[in-house]
């Protein structure tokens, strides 16, 4: 065994860490969790958002990304297509400007579905917004200690808070906001009976589909419309040069039972497009031109003296005053049921402006030329341009000369099925010229009006007209220059509208209505 001396001085650990410090981060972590705990349990998700929002109210909107679509409809050409006495003009630089919150607080606090609704369908003065926030959203609501904007309205226990004109209250992560305290109070306070079901919820928001805003009405009999309109939905779209509008309304009883005579048995059919012009109408309710005049009368309590007329028209030469009217009206009579007018334009190069507007209206051709062939012939002896009726029957074609151009001399032929008229005999002929006039276009909706208006061009025409009478002195209160001045910034906002159009049917008691414009990228120069 070695004498060598060995010293064992055991195992060696590290240095121990001070016992306050281990303390002080058992803390921290437990004040860490408490926090999260107290994050977690204040944004929970403990109310749905049907359970805040009351079932009784006039109308209920919803709408999807609001803020997020702020920049797509700001860029819409809707805005300055619109005339500029609405003010629309100013919609984008407000949707696009800074409203002092940040853009992710937004988000946060609106992030998907918004629901709006009230009663006061006037003034609309007791506006309820309810929304779900996100958990962020709901935290930064918690927070709001550090806004002194925002005050603290007890309210008996429902813990309001008031910034600006604005009410709002949270319940769970449901916000609610509202210019009425007593309509928010109300919500806050709601009875499960009272409040809106979650089958009515999920409808409304499935309804929304593509559109930005969705909404469904009752209207009161004192309300805008109310004495005509008893309930319906709408829904708008917003695009960048496009602008949809449809609603769906049932009538009030009392209004079907006035308009019985118009109305029933009238139902949506396949409408053919109207010809081209500055304003072009299609209508088809599935009655011919004497039946729609006699139902018009009794619509509008003037049977008897619609009925007078209608009598006096179509008595033969023996018991009226001229064969001509008696002609005229039985050829009225089996017109129809598709009509569709057109307002063509004006020719300003008349002795007076002239107006030319087009029309063809469904018809028996057969029966159409028996009548042409039944009209009274000119006295012998008078010449071609003194107003008389003529048929030309090579040409199966009626005109009537007035004093003046081809522009002042209605005429009126047949194409296929259907009556082709026109106050211009250019534009007449024009047409019976066209083949496609016997196969006009078929409209894609069934409905029983269509209406459409390109505003620049049908404003144009009646610009220069007033601007031909102004010059000429003829304007009551109105000198070219003052003329120009208030109707020219109106001229210039429509140069960016390329068309507006209406789409109308009726179906057991329901009136559809379909609004659209359509603008382009850059207004035209005028």
């Amino acid at each position: 065994m070695s004498d060598t001396v060995r010293i064992y001085g055991g195992m060696k650990h590290g240095a121990r860490k001070p016992r306050g410090r281990r303390y002080a981060g058992k803390l921290v972590l437990a004040a860490l969790l408490i926090a999260a705990g107290w994050v977690y349990w204040t944004t929970r998700d403990t109310h749905p958002v049907q359970s805040l929002i009351p079932a009784n109210r006039a109308y209920h909107v919803v709408a999807k990304d609001v803020f997020a679509k702020r920049a797509r409809l700001a860029e819409s050409q809707i805005w300055k297509a619109l005339p500029p006495q609405l003010g629309a003009a100013d919609v984008p630089a407000k949707l696009s400007q800074d409203i002092g919150v940040p853009q992710w607080i937004l988000n946060n606090l609106v992030p998907d579905a918004c629901y709006v609704m009230g009663n006061d369908m006037k003034r609309f003065g007791d506006v309820l917004v309810v929304t779900r926030m996100t958990r962020v959203g709901a935290l930064l609501e918690n927070l709001r200690g550090f806004f002194p904007a925002i005050e603290e309205d007890f309210a008996g226990g429902l813990n309001l808070r008031k910034m600006g004109g604005v009410y709002y209250g949270v319940r769970g992560r449901v916000l609610l906001l509202s210019t009425s305290r007593p309509g928010l109070i109300e919500a806050l306070t709601l009875l499960p009976d009272k409040a809106l079901s979650a089958d009515a919820l999920d409808e409304m928001t499935q309804s929304l589909g593509d559109s930005d805003i969705y909404g469904r009405f009752q209207l009161a009999a004192d309300d805008p419309l109310g004495d005509v309109i008893d309930r319906g939905t709408f829904s708008l779209r917003i695009d960048k040069t496009a602008a949809t509008v449809a609603c769906q309304s049932a009538l009030r009883p009392a209004w079907r039972e006035k308009m019985a005579g118009l109305l029933d048995g009238v139902t949506p059919r396949t409408l053919e497009s109207p010809p081209d012009g500055v304003l072009r109408v299609s209508l088809d309710l599935g009655k011919p031109v004497e039946s729609l005049w006699k139902c018009a009368g009794t619509a509008f309590g003037k049977q008897a003296e619609m009925d007078q007329l209608w009598a006096k028209w179509s008595a033969s030469p023996e018991e009226g005053e001229s064969s001509l009217s008696s002609t005229v009206v039985s050829l009225l009579r089996g017109l129809g049921p598709g009509m569709r007018f057109s307002l063509v334009g004006v020719d300003l190069n008349e002795i007076v402006p002239a107006p030319e507007v087009a029309a063809t209206l469904e018809a028996d051709p057969v029966k159409v030329l028996e009548a042409f062939k039944g009209l009274p012939a000119p006295p012998e002896g008078s010449q071609p341009w003194e107003t008389y009726l003529r048929y030309d029957e090579a040409g199966q074609v009626v005109r009537l000369p007035l004093i003046g151009g081809p522009s002042l001399e209605p005429t009126a032929g047949v194409k296929g099925n259907a009556v082709v008229m026109s106050s211009s005999r250019t534009v007449a002929e024009s047409m019976l010229a066209d083949p496609a006039t016997a196969d006009p276009p078929k409209l894609p909706k069934p409905a029983n009006l269509y209406a459409a208006l390109k505003p620049h061009d049908c404003g144009k025409a009646a610009f220069d007209v007033a601007m031909m009478l102004a010059e000429a002195g003829l304007l009551r209160g109105y000198s070219p220059e003052t003329l120009q001045a208030k109707y020219g910034p109106w001229l210039e906002s429509a140069a960016g509208v390329k068309e507006v159009s209406a789409l109308a049917g009726y179906d057991s008691g329901n009136v559809t209505v379909e609004l659209g414009m359509i603008c382009s990228d850059t207004a035209p120069v005028n």
